[in-house]
């Protein structure tokens, strides 16, 4: 029996972006015949316009203009229902797919059938050995932290049913994440892949989450992992929370600078923070505090020192 799989993007008035995306996997799709499914948040019409374009050179692209927005959890969530394939690949508007990715992925799953299927990434730490794993508390503390990356999961028609059974009240920003453990409570059909078949242009983008870097890393990711199914160990849900800030350094010193010198991090954020930043950042009290009131301009030559000391 043939396995059908299709990739869908979520995407928001990002179409340059997208567009560089779409043109490193077109061949591959086209190889496959592999549909593209994009549903656009965008508040003007130059997503859908490009779109049109690249469907003069692939027929298969499916693009769907919401209005109005349903904004970044509803979207990925609606994208995902797109497809009625047996297998769907979510991508984000960024998320960068190396060059043999795609075939070695639709080789996999024309041998193997997982629910839920998990890669590594580029810029990841992870060395796990490929592999199903069938104990849902295990896979969270392994790969919890790396199931939020968009792009990382391919799921199944049977895990994507479950969508419309999920509350998914307590999962803003991480709908994704939601949807795996949720699932994996209920059937553990899972396997991840140790290759890094996937990577991000984190570096030449502006996250959508920056300015509100403390809110959605802090608030919203507690309340997503503490309101997974009951059969997820409550020590394990606190390790994987600490774990994800520990691994990214989204709390880190160079990113604690960055957010200095945007006036996003200060004395009043600190403040309101300063419990959870001393569990998420291994900086030091005494950092945290010099990072958040020395003047912005000082902490910008400081960034610029390290990052010539690293480059």
């Amino acid at each position: 029996m043939k396995i059908s799989l299709s990739i869908v993007i979520s995407t928001f008035c990002r179409p340059e972006i997208l567009k560089d995306n779409l043109g490193i996997i077109l061949e591959s799709c086209k190889r496959y015949d592999i549909p593209i499914y994009i549903s656009d948040d965008s508040l003007d019409l130059d997503t859908e316009s490009m779109i049109q374009d690249l469907k003069a050179n692939y027929s298969f692209i499916t693009f769907k203009r919401n209005i109005p927005r349903l904004g970044h959890d509803e979207n990925l969530l609606h994208s995902l229902k797109l497809p009625n394939t047996d297998f769907v690949w979510l991508l984000g508007d960024s998320t960068l797919l190396n060059e043999d990715a795609i075939s070695k992925m639709i080789d996999f799953i024309s041998q193997n059938h997982y629910d839920i299927i998990l890669m590594n990434a580029d810029a990841k730490a992870i060395d796990e050995p490929s592999k199903a794993y069938n104990n849902s508390n295990e896979i969270l503390a392994k790969f919890g932290w790396h199931a939020t990356f968009t792009g990382a999961t391919i799921y199944s028609k049977n895990a994507i049913k479950l969508i419309d059974k999920i509350n998914f009240e307590n999962s803003k920003n991480f709908p994704q994440f939601k949807l795996i453990f949720s699932y994996l409570s209920i059937n553990c059909s899972f396997y991840w892949v140790n290759e890094k078949l996937i990577g991000t242009r984190n570096s030449k983008i502006k996250s959508f989450w920056v300015e509100n870097t403390f809110s959605v890393f802090i608030d919203d990711w507690e309340s997503v992992v503490f309101n997974l199914p009951e059969s997820y160990d409550q020590v394990n849900k606190k390790k994987v929370i600490i774990k994800h800030s520990k691994t990214t350094k989204v709390f880190g010193f160079k990113s604690l600078l960055s957010l200095r010198i945007l006036g996003i991090y200060n004395w009043k954020k600190y403040n309101e923070y300063e419990d959870s930043l001393s569990l998420h950042s291994n900086c030091s009290k005494t950092a945290l505090i010099a990072i958040a009131i020395f003047p912005r301009i000082i902490i910008k030559v400081c960034h610029q020192i390290l990052s010539k000391s690293n480059s």
